[in-house]
């Protein structure tokens, strides 16, 4: 924990926030556009964009001058969407075999089947 600690002491703390969707795309979507749902248009988790025009806060961080990473399960649809992103580190649809994302990769180069893992 004492990372943890030094980033609490360093940085900001949110003691109090709150999500504007109790599901993960749309919350994801409020995160990436500052939109509330019902102006994005994401209710659920069924896999449609937000609108073209809508913003995005990667593409405003690169206006900026940022470098932004996504790492991780992001749902967008197609899963290798950018999103604004300069590179993404996919770990997505872990459940589907048909995704050779770059968690897969990683374990495939240490000898280990992604699909194997994740049989239910």
């Amino acid at each position: 924990m004492p990372a943890q600690e030094r980033l609490s002491r360093e940085g900001v703390v949110c003691a109090r926030h709150y999500s504007t969707a109790p599901i993960c795309m749309p919350a994801r979507y409020t995160w990436i556009t500052g939109q509330y749902p019902h102006t994005h248009g994401e209710y659920d988790n069924r896999g449609k964009w937000i609108p073209d025009d809508s913003p995005v806060l990667m593409q405003e961080l690169k206006k900026a001058g940022y470098y932004s990473i996504g790492v991780g399960k992001m749902h967008f649809h197609p899963v290798t969407r950018m999103a604004g992103f300069d590179r993404r580190i996919i770990a997505d649809q872990k459940e589907a075999g048909w995704l050779d994302d770059d968690f897969a990769k990683y374990l495939k180069v240490h000898g280990i089947n992604k699909n194997r893992i994740y049989k239910k």
